[in-house]
């Protein structure tokens, strides 16, 4: 299938259903089939790193605020005041820490998430500074043009190569609301096979 915009994804799929008046309602779901198709794998596209930051001196903890698009953590990474990459890995945090007498947490540096924050703790030495990389979703632009007004547009690489898919998911996910007996059946399955035609085809194992 060629390449589409989420506009031409959703215009078909109102066109196959004959609901011209689900635009609003698909232009709101396209986005949450999109984000699906990311969250089916730990694909290497979508594997991005945030920018180091910097770590007060002498700190047993540190926080980071998480990116708008970020999808899940897969590694935390400190770095020396030279810019060398520290060796003592970032596991997470199972348990709650006890803290020696200097205030570190002793046997490990350690990361949990809370909220829209990634909390550290450090052992010594310290790094100068800590970053890390993550999986993320696609980012949506919503316009506020007039003659586009409410028009959704993404950067999306699943939309660009795997159409098929986000179409499928879309029109599975509109048959649901509406109860369309036809597409119920027919296109779940439709979507499974265009996810599953996808992974054979992006899936890298990472290292």
């Amino acid at each position: 299938m060629a390449a589409q915009t989420l506009e031409e994804v959703i215009a078909e799929v109102l066109e196959l259903l004959d609901r011209p008046d689900l635009l609003s309602i698909a232009r709101k779901r396209v986005r949450n089939v999109l984000k699906s198709c990311h969250a089916s794998a730990d694909f290497h596209r979508d594997l991005v790193a945030f920018t180091p930051v910097a770590v007060a001196p002498n700190t047993s903890e540190s926080e980071l605020t998480l990116p708008d698009n970020f999808r899940k953590l897969y590694q935390v990474i400190g770095f020396g005041s030279d810019g060398t990459q520290l060796t003592t890995p970032y596991v997470l945090r199972r348990a709650v820490p006890v803290r020696s007498y200097f205030g570190f947490v002793g046997g490990e540096a350690t990361y949990f998430l809370s909220g829209g924050l990634l909390v550290l703790s450090h052992i010594a030495p310290v790094p100068t500074t800590t970053g890390f990389y993550y999986f993320k979703y696609p980012t949506f632009v919503v316009s506020a043009a007039v003659e586009t007004l409410g028009q959704v547009s993404t950067d999306s690489w699943v939309l660009n190569q795997h159409s098929e898919a986000v179409l499928k998911g879309l029109l599975f996910e509109l048959a649901k609301t509406v109860e369309h007996k036809v597409f119920m059946q027919s296109a779940g399955a439709d979507y499974q096979q265009a996810l599953y035609n996808m992974l054979t085809i992006e899936l890298v194992e990472l290292p």
